[in-house]
């Protein structure tokens, strides 16, 4: 029943000491090797995290730098206030803790602050639809830097050569789980590109490539389980379209 708890006591010296000794000495490796593996397991989800970080930041921070300048070459005073604030409370959020998880609530936060941002990189030509998370997930405990970072793949992969770029972050609610839908209007990936991708989330080899989307799904299934994590497909808007499963809080 996957109790690897349950021991056998027998004080006879008889023929199932033997056994029973053994019994109990397998139970305690078996206890052993899981939490071994367990803590492997979270130990690489860290690590990976850490170095998708370190990816994003520095080229999200010399664009920054390069919009902000522009701005002064303009003598653009009230955008170049509105960006720098933005741009704080983005890397205040990346900085100030080293908890690895947080509250959606503030996830998502996070997530829209980063989409004002390129907002006015795009010179206000995207056109952006962020809906209100349900108020059920506000308090939902997840890993850390779940939605930024595909809405960041989006940007670069997607929306850079697009004339009119459109993005939007959608939720629709069950009594199982929560979706957040995340569609952009870019270029649609080949066939056999998308059903990679998503053979690739649902492979249990762990030499794969770690991308930011591989990375999210593996850390949302650690967290919640198998019926937890992102789809691929082709959405509404003409472009991508990943969907993030997250199961109902308990007790709701």
């Amino acid at each position: 029943q996957g109790d690897y708890s349950a021991t056998v006591t027998n004080k006879k010296e008889d023929e199932f000491h033997y056994l029973n000794h053994s019994f109990n000495k397998m139970t305690q490796n078996l206890q052993e090797l899981i939490h071994q593996v367990y803590e492997q397991k979270i130990l690489m989800q860290r690590a990976e995290l850490k170095q998708l970080q370190s990816q994003i930041n520095p080229h999200f921070l010399y664009n920054s730098f390069f919009n902000i300048y522009r701005l002064a070459k303009d003598e653009d005073y009230e955008n170049i206030t509105e960006f720098s604030q933005y741009l704080g409370t983005y890397y205040q959020y990346i900085t100030r803790n080293a908890n690895m998880e947080v509250k959606l609530a503030d996830e998502y936060n996070h997530a829209k602050t980063y989409c004002s941002i390129q907002q006015m990189r795009f010179h206000n030509r995207l056109d952006l639809r962020l809906d209100s998370l349900p108020q059920t997930y506000h308090n939902c405990s997840v890993p850390r830097l779940i939605i930024q970072p595909i809405i960041e793949n989006a940007f670069e992969h997607g929306l850079k050569e697009v004339e009119s770029p459109k993005l939007a972050i959608t939720f629709t609610e069950t009594a199982q789980e929560m979706c957040i839908c995340i569609a952009d209007n870019g270029p649609p990936l080949p066939e056999d590109v998308c059903l990679g991708l998503q053979q690739k989330l649902v492979s249990t080899d762990t030499s794969l490539e770690t991308t930011a989307i591989i990375n999210i799904h593996r850390r949302l299934q650690l967290k919640f389980g198998p019926d937890a994590g992102l789809q691929l497909s082709y959405g509404d808007l003409g472009g991508l379209l990943i969907v993030m499963h997250i199961p109902a809080p308990e007790g709701d």
